[in-house]
């Protein structure tokens, strides 16, 4: 989250950010997936159809925004 206020993000975002990111690993996590190289595209989409079961539409894109600012951190 550092980078994320070197860029200027506000506290309320760098929140939603965390929140976000939260929620996905609580789904990794009950699909027994531990560890971060074991991530891959089909956990994700599995996780944003399952989101789509929850939130609006405009929620989920959101959601998978903060995983892929997360992923693209990591590279």
């Amino acid at each position: 989250m550092l980078s994320r206020k070197a860029q200027g993000a506000t506290r309320k975002t760098i929140l939603y950010y965390k929140w976000s990111l939260q929620l996905f690993e609580d789904f990794s996590i009950s699909k027994k997936i531990l560890a971060l190289e074991a991530i891959g595209p089909r956990l994700l989409r599995e996780y944003l159809v399952e989101a789509q079961k929850r939130v609006k539409l405009t929620s989920v894109r959101t959601y998978y925004r903060a995983v892929k600012e997360f992923f693209s951190f990591l590279m």
